[in-house]
């Protein structure tokens, strides 16, 4: 698996606050969010964890993998629509 070289990343870390279950009184949850772009080939990966540094890790491993290959994802339908537009 290639390397991805860190002048290549755009690194983007941002917390995400919401409710939290089903309680009847508010409860805030910290959920720590990690965007990932591979400025070369456009990629963009993000990953929302418990932890900050896990969600890092997790995102650059799916972009090793979508820019290396190893990951395709299929472009969509040229018949797709929104359902608005017939």
């Amino acid at each position: 698996m290639s390397e991805l070289r860190e002048e290549d990343l755009e690194i983007q870390v941002y917390s995400g606050m919401g409710v939290g279950g089903q309680m009847i009184y508010e409860s805030r949850a910290y959920c720590p969010a990690v965007t990932i772009t591979h400025k070369p080939s456009g990629a963009t990966v993000s990953v929302s964890d418990r932890s900050q540094l896990q969600a890092k890790v997790q995102a650059v491993e799916i972009l090793t993998g979508l820019v290396s290959g190893y990951i395709e994802i299929e472009p969509p339908r040229e018949d797709w629509h929104n359902g608005d537009e017939r």
